[in-house]
């Protein structure tokens, strides 16, 4: 887990995916217990914050249709976690 690579977000993330475009009222178990293990990994370092941002960033760009921010706000409750990683509905990880 102490290097992280975009594999883990592709693999991990679309979990969550039909809660963020709005195609469910709620995360799945599994939606949150993946956002859980990639919360633990940005924990570790800044750069896994940064690479996490990064491979979330590239994956959802040109999503269709694309994720809600309320529903992106809401992730955090809902899995009852705090990130410490950013998702927006408009994403910009040089921050």
């Amino acid at each position: 887990m102490a290097d992280p690579s975009c594999e883990m977000v592709f693999v991990s993330f679309p979990y969550c995916l039909e809660f963020l475009m709005g195609l469910y009222y709620k995360p799945s178990t599994k939606c949150c217990n993946h956002i859980k293990k990639l919360n633990t990994v940005a924990k570790q370092s800044e750069g896994n914050v940064r690479l996490l941002c990064n491979c979330i960033e590239s994956m959802v760009r040109e999503m269709q249709p694309p994720l809600q921010a309320s529903r992106i706000r809401q992730l955090p409750y809902q899995c009852n976690t705090h990130l410490s990683f950013p998702i927006s509905e408009s994403m910009d990880c040089s921050k």
